[in-house]
């Protein structure tokens, strides 16, 4: 294995099988619908409209004469009444999707009353969220064009109103999705599936982030010790006066501090280092961050080595051989200005154990032998996960 990622990697789904199976399916499904989808906002779905709008407004072709999109246009739009067709889509499509969205959320209110806390893992379920936000920018694109159409020639306006008519399906698409699900997941049955399963997504993200860094210093501490490396530490390197004049110790560049650790080239690193008889390191983890303005040793090695020896016409000209090859070694150190991200992760499961210590309560205050039961269930789900991996 040539990087430290790609170990890393090997070893999850080697050793924690059925982390890696629920890690997959995350990345699959959950991350492509909440980093992207999720995060959106109604001015995104805006901005995607009125981008839509400018280029149909910018190619005013007509659609009968393109044999792939002659199809698309399959209702006649009559000159006279384009403008009107628009005020009246303006009209009742944004009345429409503004009522059908006070519905929902009446909906939800009343839902709350029977499946409590469990309201933000329905309606994540059901992707309120997106369909929300793509009804507002909808409506909001809409009043746009409605503003910027007495301006319009009539074939710039036709295909704003074609462009309009597909956007507006999408949107009942959406809908008639969000209710299917809606009243899909409020069956005990269902809830209690999508429940668990949230359950187990949740811990195993927080148990992913700590395997990132405790197994992936462990491969890294193997790796090199396997090739004759000797592990030191910044500790006793710089407060316990353990400076060593026979070596030439490297440090991290002051370009990569504030930055995380994204992966080492081992293959390549140990090549670059292989002449050495004194080889040391500092061991490391994917994803640590190095504080700006401090100092973090990497690597040490003998200081009289050929490699490290500069070059009297190289000096006389200002250029330090030895800088040029801790640039060189140090080039398999790759870092990012980004890492994992933990901390909505670690906000879910605290959120999540919190609803469960409130619901265990409840229940044995209000001696409800079922809920109890749950409760515990819900508990050992957790706490297998973790006992599975940290054994």
């Amino acid at each position: 294995m040539s990087k430290l990622s790609t170990k890393f990697n090997k070893s999850i789904k080697e050793e924690h099988n059925d982390l890696y199976k629920l890690l997959k399916r995350e990345n699959k499904l959950f991350l492509l619908k909440n980093k992207i989808l999720l995060r959106t906002k109604w001015y995104h779905y805006f901005l995607l409209h009125l981008t839509l709008g400018v280029l149909a407004v910018m190619f005013s072709f007509n659609f009968n004469e393109i044999s792939l999109l002659k199809y698309l246009n399959f209702i006649e739009i009559d000159k006279n009444y384009a403008d009107k067709i628009l005020h009246e889509y303006t009209l009742y499509i944004g009345t429409f999707i503004s009522v059908t969205l006070i519905v929902t959320t009446f909906l939800f209110n009343f839902l709350k009353e029977f499946i409590d806390s469990n309201i933000k893992l329905v309606v994540r379920y059901v992707n309120y969220e997106i369909v929300a936000y793509y009804g507002f920018g909808l409506v909001v694109s809409l009043i746009v064009q409605k503003l910027l159409s007495v301006t319009l020639p009539f074939e710039k306006l036709q295909n704003l109103l074609i462009l309009d008519f597909y956007l507006i399906l999408i949107f009942l698409f959406l809908l008639v999705s969000l209710y299917v699900r809606i009243f899909e997941i409020i069956q005990p049955s269902k809830l209690k599936e999508v429940y668990l399963e949230d359950t187990k997504r949740i811990c195993a993200l927080n148990i992913f982030h700590q395997l990132f860094e405790i197994k992936s210093k462990k491969i890294m501490q193997d790796s090199f010790k396997e090739i004759k490396f000797q592990e030191i530490s910044n500790a006793t390197h710089f407060f316990a006066d353990d400076t060593r004049e026979d070596l030439h110790y490297i440090y991290n560049q002051d370009e990569n501090k504030g930055k995380y650790l994204k992966d080492i080239h081992l293959k390549k690193l140990f090549k670059k280092t292989k002449g050495f008889q004194i080889k040391q390191f500092v061991p490391l983890h994917l994803g640590q961050y190095f504080i700006p303005g401090s100092d973090y040793l990497l690597l040490a090695f003998e200081k009289e080595n050929e490699k490290f020896k500069d070059n009297k016409f190289f000096k006389s000209l200002g250029i330090s051989i030895s800088k040029i090859r801790e640039n060189f070694i140090l080039k398999e150190y790759k870092f990012s200005k980004k890492t994992l991200e933990k901390t909505h992760a670690q906000d879910e499961l605290d959120e999540k154990l919190e609803f469960i210590s409130d619901d265990f309560n409840d229940s044995i205050y209000k001696r409800n032998h079922k809920g109890v039961k749950k409760t515990l269930s819900d508990l050992e789900v957790i706490i297998d996960l973790y006992t599975q991996n940290f054994e």
